[in-house]
């Protein structure tokens, strides 16, 4: 059956994980949750897309991933969680954005200056999932390419550089350039870490096993810089 998921896999550049949508309460969603599929180029999708940059960026321990003082007790890590900061279809009414990701103040922003920015692509898919209403949205189109540049950067981008990064990067680890990334799987067993069933990486919204493979599939061919 896998043999034949990848077989029939199909590009799209946005569609890094392929589960069902959490719940209010950060479960694993259920039957009832809206799947669509194929994916639309036209629509940025929560579980694929958003869910993986917030908690990347923004719930990575130490910061919104459990309520504390330091961070107003602001927790980031379920849809639930994060539509307390959004209105649906505006952006400028968004605490997330206007008072947070399009800040200005080093005091306000987020992520803050210390750690990795969003790039300018990455606010505007942010930006783009609010106005187009900030659905519980999911898509489940599996992707059985594994060019570096084109997929496998993109994959530790949203999933995995928010904690790995900057100047003091979680458990030492950088994976922000293809050299990080090289080193990472070669000299500190990072696809056992992904594969690890009791404590993965990403410790919040697991890779799905189609971009395990792809992730493997790159390694196998003997990591190209491509």
């Amino acid at each position: 059956m896998l043999l034949a998921i990848l077989v029939a896999c199909k590009h799209h550049p946005e569609t890094m994980m392929d589960v069902i949508p959490p719940d209010d309460n950060g479960g694993g969603g259920n039957p009832n949750d809206t799947i669509v599929d194929p994916c639309s180029p036209d629509s940025v999708y929560f579980t694929n897309t958003i869910l993986p940059l917030i908690t990347s960026r923004c719930a990575m321990s130490g910061c919104h991933n459990t309520p504390t003082e330091t961070n107003d007790s602001i927790v980031l890590t379920t849809y639930a969680q994060i539509m307390l900061y959004v209105e649906p279809g505006d952006l400028n009414s968004s605490e997330l954005w206007d008072d947070a990701i399009a800040e200005t103040d080093p005091d306000k922003i987020m992520p803050p200056p210390d750690a990795t920015a969003l790039t300018a692509n990455e606010m505007e898919l942010i930006a783009d999932w609010i106005e187009q209403g900030a659905q519980n949205n999911s898509c489940t189109e599996c992707d059985s390419t594994f060019a570096f540049a084109e997929d496998i950067l993109p994959i530790i981008q949203n999933n995995c550089t928010g904690c790995h990064s900057g100047n003091d990067p979680e458990a030492g680890l950088l994976l922000v350039t293809y050299s990080d990334i090289q080193a990472a799987v070669t000299s500190n067993g990072l696809m056992d870490r992904v594969n690890d069933a009791n404590n993965p990486m990403p410790p919040i919204n697991q890779l799905n096993d189609c971009v395990k493979n792809q992730i493997q599939s790159w390694i196998d061919a003997g990591m190209p810089n491509n």
